[in-house]
């Protein structure tokens, strides 16, 4: 595909790797992808974006269509952030609801009416989009199955069902995979290198290779309803929490519908013992067969009482579910030679509330996607070698397990102050220091569901203890190993152009060198020179194509007359990305680098820092890409 016919886009990843020959048939993949929802999209998405072919990838879904509507409903500043970087935010910052406030609502002590005890900012300001912005999955899906059809033809096949799926290497150990696929009626068996299981909290791939969810049980119900109100309530455009005597609901504004009128999510606690819950619960049976949105509509207006609120014209979609937090302990089934062959992501490893939850599954792809596609390239150190483990890909498990692991624990803090009691007296909770509660503990878990805090640990893709690096003591956001680059304001040398540091590291699967040159910038033998030199020179030629990109970014008052003052690696690997670094905003006050001594940035290409260094330890550089990248005489 050219890259001019889609926003943002990339030429693919070189490949060193031969295909294997049995794929040109229509039952041989290197990746099969279970599951097409905002995952699995994800994932397709981006393994053919970075060069896979559909001959090679394969996702199917059991469903007929994608969601038309309901389901999850937000997405956090990091999701944005990344989504802007693969050209496909536009829509969502366009069409969804933009929601920078939270209210809370609780039980006068005089009478016993809800009223406002709070009204706060929910921010991200690290983040260029700084708050939650709200859509229904379907629009998300929507947009990530177009982008997936810019590269690949055929897209999702859908209506295929994942009977079984095991690893048989005796079979064929080129691709060891199995899975037999139920399509109209017929059952194939199709063979692929890696299987990925993004098929959601009821995993016909987790359930294939008999691993389990472990954690808490279902504790409480709730429902879900998308509609359009009549009310008088007047929070209904804000995220609110109400806390009533009746019960808890929470207040999600949501987008425009098709007739142009806003729409609303309500999740409502409801009572164990309306709607024979408890005897749903103790027998399996499915909690929609138990109620209906009525049910669900009335304890709502239960709640927002003495405010009126009504329903102009159907409910839009409803539903209802339990809260339980839930996790798989194993992300990678490996076969007998401890190569990792089936990756579970998404709601597949984790279920909770639905807070966060798309982001994290997307955020899950979002790591695997490239760990993915540079093994099957051939691109990493072991990746040729079919009898060795692949180091970077045994990463994704110990980056997204933790971060499951804190949701979690923020998620059943979260839903022990969302519903703490079955019914409020009317004196209950009312003091600032409940109130203050509440608060401290949703601003602790937007600063981790935002996404934008999130730091994986040490591993051979992170490394925290690299050379020493001087920070100013002005530092606003440091650039810590494991954590995401924030962005930045620059303007570019070669045409003056301003531009976000974000887009010009566009999602295209590439790693980058970030170069904050020191104040000698300009000196033909000053340390930045030398460092660049050396980058431009002993580097980036020996790692394949174009697989390491070079970003620069100098002190203003270093500012080049022409290209013959800086070496000519600088013009040959970053014409167009040499940046002013305070013409906009300050970039070493922001990163908190001293200019007198500068720093070097590893960028991932999920864009997680992998380690910072110093202009003078550039060496250590080559020591990070030998040891996860293949080098171009191997």
């Amino acid at each position: 595909m050219s890259p001019g016919l889609f926003p943002f886009a990339g030429l693919p990843l070189p490949r060193i790797s031969p295909k294997p020959k049995a794929i040109t048939r229509d039952d041989r993949f290197e990746v099969i992808v279970v599951g097409a929802g905002p995952a699995g999209l994800m994932l397709t998405f981006l393994l053919a974006r970075y060069g896979l072919t559909a001959e090679s990838v394969l996702c199917i879904d059991a469903k007929a269509n994608r969601v038309q509507n309901g389901h999850a409903d937000g997405l956090q500043p990091r999701t944005l952030e990344v989504l802007r970087s693969l050209g496909l935010a536009g829509p969502i910052l366009d069409d969804g609801r933009h929601l920078p406030e939270f209210a809370i609502w609780e039980p006068s002590a005089i009478d016993g009416t809800i009223q406002r005890s709070s009204l706060a900012r929910t921010t991200t300001p690290s983040s260029r989009y700084p708050h939650v912005v709200t859509i229904h999955q379907g629009k998300v899906e929507q947009i990530l199955e177009a982008g997936l059809l810019q590269y690949s033809a055929t897209g999702v096949q859908r209506r295929s069902r994942l009977v079984d799926a095991y690893i048989d290497s005796a079979g064929d150990a080129e691709l060891p995979v199995v899975a037999k696929v139920e399509c109209d009626g017929v059952v194939k068996t199709l063979r692929s290198k890696y299987l990925v299981g993004a098929d959601g909290a009821h995993s016909a791939v987790r359930r294939a290779v008999g691993l389990e969810l472990e954690g808490n049980g279902p504790e409480e119900v709730w429902g879900a309803l998308d509609l359009v109100v009549d009310t008088d309530f007047p929070d209904i455009r804000r995220r609110s929490l109400i806390r009533s005597r009746h019960g808890t609901v929470f207040v999600i504004p949501r987008e425009r519908n098709a007739s142009g009128e806003y729409l609303t999510r309500l999740y409502v606690r409801m009572p164990c013992d309306l709607c024979g819950f408890e005897y749903a619960i103790e027998c399996g049976l499915s909690l929609r067969d138990r109620t209906n949105s009525n049910a669900i509509l009335e304890q709502a207006c239960r709640v927002f009482g003495p405010f009126h609120l009504g329903l102009r014209g159907a409910v839009e979609w409803w539903s209802c579910y339990q809260i339980s937090q839930r996790i798989l302990n194993q992300y990678i089934v490996s076969d007998a030679d401890d190569i990792g062959r089936i990756f579970l992501a998404g709601d597949a490893c984790h279920t909770h509330s639905p807070m966060a939850r798309m982001n994290v599954s997307m955020m899950d792809a979002y790591n695997l996607g490239w760990k993915l596609a540079y093994s099957i390239m051939g691109l990493t150190s072991v990746s040729l070698d079919s009898l060795q483990q692949d180091e970077v890909l045994k990463t994704y498990h110990c980056e997204r397990f933790p971060v499951a692991q804190q949701l979690i624990e923020f998620d059943r803090q979260y839903a022990a102050k969302f519903a703490a009691a079955k019914e409020m007296s009317l004196c209950q909770d009312r003091s600032t220091s409940g109130v203050n509660d509440i608060l401290g503990c949703r601003r602790r878990i937007n600063a981790f569901s935002s996404g934008c805090s999130i730091e994986y640990s040490e591993s051979i893709l992170t490394r925290k203890a690299g050379q020493a690096v001087s920070f100013s003591g002005s530092c606003l956001l440091a650039l810590t190993p494991g954590t995401r680059l924030p962005n930045v304001r620059l303007k570019r040398y070669a045409d003056g152009d301003y531009c976000d540091l974000h887009d010009e590291m566009f999602s295209n699967g590439r790693f980058r060198v970030l170069c904050l040159a020191s104040s000698d910038f300009l000196s033909s033998d000053g340390v930045s020179a030398r460092a660049l030199h050396w980058i431009g020179e002993a580097l980036l030629p020996h790692f394949p194509g174009d697989v390491i990109e070079q970003f620069v970014i100098y002190p203003s008052e270093q500012c080049p007359r022409d290209w013959s003052c800086l070496p000519s690696s600088v013009k040959c690997h970053s014409e167009m990305r040499l940046y002013d670094g305070s013409a906009v905003h300050n970039a070493y006050e922001l990163f908190g680098v001293d200019i007198h001594h500068g720093a070097l940035v590893i960028l991932r290409p999920d864009g997680h820092i992998g380690m910072v260094a110093s202009l003078e330890g550039h060496a250590v550089l080559d020591d990070y890409f030998t040891s996860c990248l293949r080098r171009r005489c191997e």
